[in-house]
Parts: C-alpha cells; structure tokens; sequence
C-alpha cells in the first residue's frame, strides 16, 4: 500500500512523529486492522512513548485475541521496558492461546531467559504426543535444549529426529553446530 511505504520511507528518515501521524490517519480510516495496530504501537515504542504503546497494544491484545503479532509486540515493549513479571505473564498467554508452532520461532530464547523452561516444555512435549510422526516439535525441542544450553539433551534430540527422518544434511549440520559451540 502506498500510504504503507510512504510511513517507512517517513521512519527511515527519522520523521517518526509525522509517520506516527500519517499511521494514525491510516488506522482511523481503515478500522484498528491488527497490523496498523502493530506498526503505530513500533513507532510510539521507537519514539519512547512506552506507556502509550502499551495502553495501545493491551487494548489491541484484548479487542484481537487471536493475532499473536500483537502479542509479541506487547511482550516486547515489556521487555524494553524492563518489566520482566509483565513479559512473562503475557509469554504464558501465548504459551496457552497459540499452538506450539505459532510461538516455538520467536519465544524460545525469551522464555528460557524468563525462567519459564517447565511450562514450555510442558507445552513442547504435549505437542511432540499430539503429533508423533511431526519432526517439527521436535526440532522445536531441540532448539530449546540448545537455548538452554543442555548439549546432551540437544544430541538426544537430534538423534531422535534423525530416527525419524533418516540422515538428513540439516541434521549433520545442527549437530556440527551444535558440537563447536558446545565443546
């Protein structure tokens, strides 16, 4: 969309406020789509209205449920803003809301940083039951072991996927990743 790339080619400029305006303009018009919802709540946090962004974003959370963009953006403002009990209280909301493979890409780190390790493996694990011939949770798993820095369990787990799959180039390269940083 024009309007779109008009309001990055304003940021990239360093123009937030008139892109916050022209944004503002374009949500107004287009009824709080999730996605202009995201990229206003990006432009007040880059700006350092932080409260604002987050007024924005739990309004954002609670009239659009469903879209984990709005999710993620909110628990990064909290992490931006230091607030780590917030960011983990809305991590557990998708951990509960979002199917494993919608959040495995982007929450693992934070969710091991945040210490919550035993409710996304309990997630992790439930989703490896549901869909035993699925390799994606457990690469998923092995992701989070190599987060977690447990090198034993990320080996287990490559072997696994490998039983599955049979010997695969992605596989040999994990695990020679996965052997030079951890030993």
């Amino acid at each position: 969309m024009v309007v779109q790339r008009y309001v990055r080619a304003l940021s990239a400029a360093e123009r937030l406020p008139d892109a916050l305006v022209v944004l503002r303009e374009l949500t107004g018009r287009s009824g709080d789509r999730p996605d202009l919802l995201v990229a206003v709540a990006e432009l007040l946090r880059d700006e350092g209205a932080l409260e604002e962004a987050r007024q924005l974003l739990a309004a954002a959370v609670a009239q659009h449920p469903s879209h984990l963009a709005l999710w993620q953006q909110l628990a990064a403002l909290e992490k931006r803003a230091q607030d780590t009990a917030a960011e983990a209280q809305i991590l557990r909301s998708i951990l509960t809301r979002f199917k494993p493979q919608r959040w495995t890409g982007f929450a693992i780190p934070e969710l091991v940083r945040l210490g919550l390790v035993e409710e996304m493996q309990s997630e992790l694990n439930a989703w490896r039951e549901a869909e035993p011939a699925n390799v994606a949770p457990w690469w998923a798993a092995f992701r989070a072991a190599k987060e977690m820095t447990n090198y034993p369990l990320a080996l287990e787990l490559l072997g696994k996927i490998e039983a599955r799959r049979g010997s695969q180039p992605e596989v040999h390269s994990a695990r020679a990743k996965l052997l030079e940083e951890g030993w």
